[in-house]
């Protein structure tokens, strides 16, 4: 049930390693965060991890109502 957690999560953290890694090592002007070019390069790969972590978290939520309610 964790694996859209777990691979937001992962993801998430990729990205923000590259990103760094982009901006410290490589200077890249499109990895500074909320340029223009950053919008068109980062955004999306934000955009496809952060849809992962909602739905891991909201799977998360629905498991533990439903755990809740079942011990009643």
């Amino acid at each position: 049930m964790r694996h859209f957690l777990t691979i937001g999560l992962t993801g998430m953290a990729i990205f923000i390693a590259v990103n760094v890694y982009a901006l410290m090592v490589l200077e890249r002007a499109s990895a500074r965060p909320f340029t223009p070019e950053w919008w068109t390069e980062w955004f999306p790969a934000v955009g496809v991890w952060l849809v992962f972590l909602v739905v891991g978290i909201g799977q998360r939520l629905f498991t533990r109502a439903k755990d809740f309610e079942s011990e009643r």
